[in-house]
């Protein structure tokens, strides 16, 4: 679901490298585009973790990333997993929420 917003991305990324005129441009794009995935969801890991509701409690949140096979797609996966190892913070903790799962059906 979210795939064809990675590949937009690198496509601008490209472009950027190509008008610039960087060497390995393809390998720009893909380093850019890496770093962009891996901080919008290190983004949406702290949004989800500092929500509250009205009692003070978090609720509760499931990241399903299905089993997409394409570059996009794994690169979802990898940035969601990577951020949920590292965890937040100064202590780098995790909280255990959002859960996270994959579904044979479902595709990133």
């Amino acid at each position: 679901m979210l795939a064809p917003f990675v590949s937009e991305s690198f496509k601008k990324h490209r472009k950027i490298a190509e008008e610039w005129q960087i060497p390995d441009a393809e390998g720009y794009a893909r380093a850019r585009t890496e770093k962009e995935c891996y901080d919008a969801f290190q983004s949406l890991e702290y949004e989800v973790n500092t929500l509250h509701t009205a009692n003070g409690q978090t609720p509760f949140v499931t990241f399903g990333f299905g089993l997409g096979t394409s570059w996009e797609s794994r690169l979802i996966q990898q940035s969601i997993l990577r951020n949920r190892i590292a965890g937040l913070g100064k202590n780098r903790k995790n909280r255990g929420v959002p859960e996270t799962g994959c579904s044979r059906s479902a595709t990133a």
